[in-house]
């Protein structure tokens, strides 16, 4: 399952990064504008950031069930209330 997640964000990737080498392409041939490259550059960067941002989150719940293991906890344990729940 991680693998096919990895095969979509890296085709995702690839795509943005084509996306702005087309349009940046298109500018300096005159048939698009300024405008359209730097929203290309941005689609790709706000691509890469969402795929950072799952990688921390990720990484973030691999540390807590390491920690959870160190402390004795089995992952399989029911999770734990948030305070909302408590409150």
């Amino acid at each position: 399952m991680l693998e096919q997640e990895a095969g979509i964000t890296d085709r995702a990737v690839q795509s943005a990064k084509r996306s702005v080498d087309v349009t940046t392409a298109q500018y300096k041939q005159g048939t698009a504008d300024y405008l359209q490259v730097i929203r290309a550059d941005h689609r790709a960067a706000d691509e890469k950031s969402a795929i950072d941002l799952k990688t921390r989150r990720m990484s973030a719940s691999v540390l807590l069930i390491e920690r959870w293991v160190a402390a004795g906890i089995p992952p399989s344990s029911p999770p734990l209330r948030t305070w909302r729940e408590v409150g």
